[in-house]
C-alpha cells in the first residue's frame, strides 16, 4: 500500500487510505477535491500528527504537491564498522549530510558529493537504490517548497 509522509517542521502529515494510528488528527479527502496547502498549514499549526485519508493516495499527493515548488535532494546514511551513523550539526540540530541535486546530476552522484562536501569523507554507496525517500515542506523566503530527499546507504572508502 502506498503512503506518503510529509514533514512540516516537527509535524508529520501522512497521506494514506487507512488511519496510521489512533493519535492522528483525521482529514478525510475525496478524489475530486484534495486538501489545499493553506488549509493543511492551518492544521499544522494545531496538530503534531495529521492523517489525510483518501481512496486515491497518488492523486491526493500529486494535487497537494502541485501547490509547492518541488525540489530534489540526496543524502547519505554513512555508517562505520561499529554501526555508528555519521551526523552533522546544522542550524543547531543534528542532521544527516544532504543537499540539492544539481542540474544533470544523478541522485547517487549528488549524495556522494554532498557527504564529501559536508563532512570531508569520501564514501561509496551500498546497493542500487535509495533506502528511503523523505518529503519535507519549507517556507523558503515566502515560497513554499516540497523537498524530496533520496537517502543512500554508504560506507567510507578505505
Amino acid at each position: 500500500m502506498c503512503t506518503y509522509s510529509i514533514y512540516f517542521g516537527n509535524t508529520e502529515v501522512v497521506i494514506s487510505r487507512t488511519i496510521p494510528a489512533p493519535h492522528y488528527h483525521i482529514v478525510e479527502c475525496d478524489t475530486h477535491k484534495a486538501i489545499s496547502r493553506a488549509k493543511l498549514l492551518k492544521k499544522v499549526e494545531t496538530y503534531k500528527y495529521i492523517a489525510i485519508i483518501t481512496p486515491d493516495v497518488e492523486r491526493t499527493f500529486s494535487l497537494l504537491a502541485s501547490e509547492f515548488k518541488v525540489v530534489r535532494a540526496a543524502g547519505g546514511v554513512l555508517q562505520n564498522e561499529l554501526g555508528e551513523t555519521l551526523f552533522i550539526e546544522l542550524r543547531s540540530r543534528w542532521d544527516l549530510p544532504k543537499g540539492h541535486i544539481e542540474s544533470g546530476e544523478s541522485s547517487r552522484s549528488a549524495a556522494l558529493r554532498e557527504v564529501e562536501e559536508e563532512t570531508g569523507i569520501c564514501g561509496e554507496i551500498i546497493g542500487n537504490s535509495p533506502i528511503i525517500t523523505t518529503w519535507h515542506a519549507y517556507d523558503t523566503y515566502g515560497e513554499w517548497e516540497l523537498k524530496s530527499t533520496d537517502w543512500w546507504q554508504m560506507r567510507r572508502l578505505r
